[in-house]
């Protein structure tokens, strides 16, 4: 007989898709899905789509607290031994669940993830495929934990199927983190000790849009917030398991990255004390510019002519010594260190063994 697998998808005003989502759900080739929809205190018209579909979907609805507590909620009240979340505004191919069940079951992992296929939505109506994300990355044997850490490997909410005890294991959706959810999610995960699995092909469409608002200053301050905050807990966890110094380059990577994104955001007294938690952890720590994409004509010639550290520091000067005149304002979106995306940008809506290897 087949196992229940839930499906649990958190909704805030996505009218305009939960529908297609929840139809890509009981479009599956595997026949024992049940779907938890949680509205998080929409105010479209989403909680009547949801209704009208009766008793072949389950659902609540609360008042808005985010995402990841819907997502949360969803799991708390499911009762499939497999999970898998699905944004409101993304949906899945018809043999997503039956594949990947398959694949559980065959290798004995925890989490069986897939590549995903983006479809951005012009501002003309149209539709352009990307790209699913390369399957180069997915190697057997590759450290998950050391990827997730470094942003090497993309984690998409809707790409992997969990078994129960990952994700109960993990601890759940953290809902102080408001972006980037998914990465921070799925290295809980992995921190946990869960086996993961890679399954070739992509099952999963992941939508974009090009004509989402500016994100404000605010919003880019939680992003960053909830950057560090990723990588503090990691940090925190791999201590408990006296793993910190096997992660050491990792969790330090892990801070400059963010650092490299969001180097035009950060307050001076900020980027320096970010630069004092990479030199605490991995006092030897020099980035690979190649793997972290650095772009920057100034910060090379300067790493180059005072090293690491200091460059760093003379870097973030000249930065904002330049802000203060509006010639180089104008170009300041252009002057970032890098050109890296983290990964699940988009802004939130509202001891065991860690060794997590990809299994063959």
């Amino acid at each position: 007989m087949e196992k229940l697998v839930s499906v649990v998808v958190p909704c805030f005003n996505a009218d305009c898709w939960i529908g297609e989502a929840i139809d890509s759900c009981l479009n599956q080739t595997y026949s024992n899905v049940e779907i938890i929809v949680i509205d998080d205190g929409s105010t479209d018209n989403s909680l009547n789509i949801i209704k009208s579909y009766g008793d072949r979907v389950r659902w609540e609805s609360v008042p808005n607290k985010g995402s990841n507590s819907a997502r949360n909620k969803g799991f708390s009240i499911s009762k499939g031994e497999y999970i898998l979340f699905l944004d409101a505004d993304d949906y899945i191919l018809p043999e997503r669940i039956e594949k990947q069940v398959k694949q559980l079951e065959k290798t004995g992992a925890d989490v069986v993830f897939s590549s995903v296929k983006s479809q951005k939505h012009l501002p003309n109506g149209t539709l352009v495929y990307g790209k699913s994300s390369d399957e180069r990355f997915y190697l057997p044997g590759d450290d998950i934990v050391f990827s997730l850490l470094t942003g090497r490997r993309l984690a998409h909410t809707l790409s992997p199927i969990f078994t129960r005890d990952a994700v109960a294991n993990s601890g759940g959706w953290d809902a102080n983190i408001t972006c980037s959810q998914d990465r921070d999610f799925i290295l809980s995960v992995a921190l946990s000790g869960a086996k993961f699995s890679f399954l070739p092909g992509y099952y999963s469409i992941y939508r974009q849009y090009t004509n989402e608002r500016r994100v404000s200053s605010k919003e880019k301050q939680a992003r960053i917030e909830s950057e560090l905050l990723r990588t503090e807990k990691a940090e925190k966890e791999l201590k408990k398991k006296r793993r910190s110094q096997e992660y050491a380059t990792a969790i330090a990577e892990a801070y400059f990255r963010t650092l490299l994104h969001y180097s035009n955001h950060f307050s001076h007294s900020q980027y320096l004390k970010v630069l004092k938690q990479i030199r605490r952890v991995d006092p030897n720590y020099r980035p690979d510019f190649i793997a972290l994409n650095v772009s920057s004509p100034l910060y090379k010639l300067l790493n180059g002519a005072f090293g690491f550290w200091n460059a760093s520091v003379i870097y973030k000067v000249a930065k904002d010594t330049m802000s203060f005149f509006p010639r180089f304002k104008r170009k300041r979106v252009n002057n970032a260190l890098c050109e890296c995306n983290p990964v699940s940008d988009r802004v939130s809506r509202e001891g065991k063994n860690i060794n997590a290897k990809v299994l063959s």
